[in-house]
């Protein structure tokens, strides 16, 4: 067991910038971290640790820190100090494929990621959501009445019009900061363990239109009908019939062409 700890801090010790060097004291031995999690999985979240930051400095360079967290509402936060990306990515990153990682490399990185690149990013948090530690309910706050829009009855409208009554999960506005530089903006989720749809607050604006609102707000009701497929061991959420009915709605080459049209200000919110 002491030789195991000893390689993890070891691990731990390679992968910090040549340029800041960590001291290291003759009189105490380097504490290992105590983490909740036994050790075969501690060990696992280290190795995937290590492997995003060899991703992530290939793509942009060597100083970057790579730390992993449980935060359930921030998958992806960066900052930089004294020339050091710091860079916290949720755990189930650490498998994530070579190519959601360079996507993620980009989006640091400040330069402005292509559509098929954010969508890496979106899909793979999507597709992984049932990993994310559940919220207890009384965590939840559920807020639909926004200042321009209400959820709940743009839901309720569609509902009724494309789903037989037969979604069943709640919705609301979600939660996010304002006047932060962004280049790509997830304008909706949907989370099966909740039953909870959320939509960004950049849509609860006067100048959104409520027909691309009812769109995104469509697109999650249709992950609640359609689920997650597995194919070839893979989890597939946006699959070819998920795509054929999402052009069921009504206005959906508008919803498009709005959105093409006036993403920029969206991402100024």
């Amino acid at each position: 067991m002491a030789q195991l700890e000893l390689a993890l801090s070891a691990l731990l010790a390679e992968v910090r910038p040549r340029s800041a060097p960590v001291p290291r004291r003759a009189t105490a031995p380097v504490p290992v971290p105590q983490l909740a999690l036994p050790l075969e999985q501690t060990a696992a979240t280290i190795r995937g640790q290590v492997r995003i930051e060899q991703v992530i400095r290939a793509e942009i360079g060597p100083k970057v820190i790579v730390q992993l967290t449980q935060n359930r509402s921030t998958m992806i936060s960066f900052s930089r100090r004294r020339g050091v990306l710091y860079l916290r990515l949720h755990a189930i990153f650490c498998d994530a494929p070579e190519l959601v990682l360079k996507a993620v490399a980009g989006f640091v990185d400040g330069r402005r990621l292509k559509a098929l690149e954010a969508q890496l990013i979106d899909d793979y948090i999507e597709a992984h959501r049932h990993r994310v530690k559940k919220v207890e309910e009384q965590e939840l706050v559920v807020q639909p009445v926004g200042e321009t829009h209400d959820l709940g009855a743009i839901m309720g409208a569609l509902n009724e019009r494309y789903f037989e009554q037969k979604i069943s999960a709640r919705i609301t506005w979600s939660r996010a900061v304002k006047n932060q530089r962004r280049h790509s903006i997830r304008m909706g989720s949907y989370c099966d363990e909740q039953g909870l749809i959320r939509i960004h607050p950049a849509l609860d604006q006067p100048f959104v239109p409520e027909y691309f609102v009812g769109s995104v707000v469509f697109h999650e009701m249709l992950h609640e009908l359609h689920g997650v497929e597995e194919k070839d061991g893979r989890r597939c959420i946006h699959t070819p019939a998920f795509q054929k009915d999402e052009r069921r709605f009504h206005d959906f080459e508008r919803a498009q062409k709005w959105e093409q049209k006036h993403l920029s200000k969206l991402l100024r919110y």
